[in-house]
This record gives structure tokens, sequence and C-alpha cells, in this order.
């Protein structure tokens, strides 16, 4: 964004980023007095999730992560949104499937061989998971803004390969003022890795 932009809409969007971060903060301080309930899933849950809006490399890390659960013996199921499918789910991908249906995604992830299920709804894609017995570990794709589920590991991937994408994570600007999806202070309370 230009510097002349970034002046014009600084006095609209920081006072609604402001906003959006107490809304955050009052949801994260329902759920740790547990007035918000999260599911705890009977399998173990690993959430793959970001922090910024845009590409962060989730994708190849959720296929990576369970190439390595495969090869040490586990079976990983991968839970998606499907975002940009038409597919509500819960359902099972498979790699025939059109991505217009699943989301590329997901396709992308059936085609190199995990087990995936989407579903918009991921409390009930992981009862999905569960009562089929589809596997015996959960690799939440996109998982870190779901307060809904509890997780044993949370790890975040974080596009840095421009010095514009840190400057943008150094800030601390929450959207719409900047591109953090919630405060860096909360990031650090949840995050695993």
């Amino acid at each position: 964004m230009s510097l002349l932009l970034e002046a014009l809409l600084t006095p609209v969007t920081a006072p609604l980023s402001w906003g959006f971060a107490g809304l955050l903060g009052i949801r994260d301080a329902l759920y740790s007095c547990g007035i918000l309930y999260s599911y705890r899933s009977k399998l173990p849950v690993i959430s793959i999730g970001n922090i910024t809006v845009g590409g962060n490399g989730k994708t190849p890390l959720a296929i990576k992560i369970s190439e390595i659960l495969s090869n040490i013996g586990y079976h990983p199921v991968i839970l998606s949104r499907g975002y940009g499918g038409r597919e509500n789910g819960p359902s099972i991908v498979l790699a025939s499937d059109s991505a217009k249906w699943v989301g590329d995604e997901p396709k992308l992830m059936a085609a190199r061989g995990c087990v995936v299920v989407v579903a918009k709804n991921k409390k009930a894609g992981v009862k999905f998971i569960e009562s089929r017995g589809l596997g015996d570990i959960i690799v939440l794709d996109d998982g870190f803004q779901s307060r809904y589920l509890k997780r044993d590991i949370d790890l975040i991937s974080i596009e840095v390969s421009q010095p514009s994408s840190v400057k943008e994570i150094v800030t601390g600007r929450l959207l719409p003022w900047g591109r953090l999806r919630e405060p860096l202070s909360a990031i650090r309370k949840r995050a695993s890795a």
C-alpha cells in the first residue's frame, strides 16, 4: 500500500482495528474462564495456523507434518474447512474430487496421498473423524483462530520472504489496519512454535 493511501485510510482503519482487538479480547476472556466451551477430541490434535491474512505456507506444512507422522507409524487425518469449495461436509476428500467442490488445498493434499476431511464446521469434522475411525491423529489446517477446538500443539506458519511481510508482523497492526488476525500478545500465549 502506498504511503499516501495508508495515511488517508489510517483515521478509519485504526479505530476499526482497535475495536476488533477489543472483540478478540472479550472472546479470549470468555474461552479462558470457561464461559465459551472448547471441544476436546479423543485424538491428539496438531493445529497448523497463521497469524496474518494471505498465503503463509500452511498447506505444504500440513502435508509435510502428515508425511512425517505417517513415516513414524501414525495414521494422520488432515481436517480442512475446504476454503473455496462448495462441500459443507464433513466429507472425505478423494484425489478425483473437483477443486470447485472440496477446495483447491484439500484436493492438493488428497492428491499427495494424505487422508483429508473437509468440514465447514470443524467440530463436526473432528467428530466425523473420531466416529469413523479414520486415523489416530488430526492435523487441523488453518486452526489457530478456531478456539472452539482444543489442540495439543499449535504451530504457526509465517511468511517472511519479503521485508514488508516481516514489517507487517512487527507493527502489530490488526485487521483492517494491518494484516494480523489477532494481537501478538495472544499469539505468544497460545502458539507452541
